[in-house]
């Protein structure tokens, strides 16, 4: 069951991130501050709750390979790049 629930929590911290990046461009270029805080803040809390699960360092660093792969996947699509990840960058 908590492999359901890290699961689970891994892709509601990819959905903030990608929600928090979209923001920044496209149709939603003009987002409000407190929008992309709002994500921000929801990212730290779903990140405390899977230190919950796999502690506090695993959770950091998942919790950055997520930041680092929505990251490119948003300057590859803004830049007009690949949207594909590199080879070896998933959680899996």
């Amino acid at each position: 069951m908590a492999e359901s629930e890290v699961a689970r929590l891994l892709k509601q911290i990819e959905t903030a991130y990608e929600a928090a990046l979209r923001g920044l461009s496209g149709l939603a270029c003009y987002a409000r501050h407190d929008f992309i805080n709002a994500r921000m803040q929801r990212i730290g809390e779903l990140g405390h709750e899977l230190s919950l699960y796999i502690g506090p360092e695993q959770a950091m660093t998942a919790v950055l390979e997520i930041h680092d792969r929505c990251v490119r996947r948003y300057l590859c699509h803004d830049g007009g790049g690949s949207e594909s990840d590199e080879p070896g960058d998933g959680l899996d």
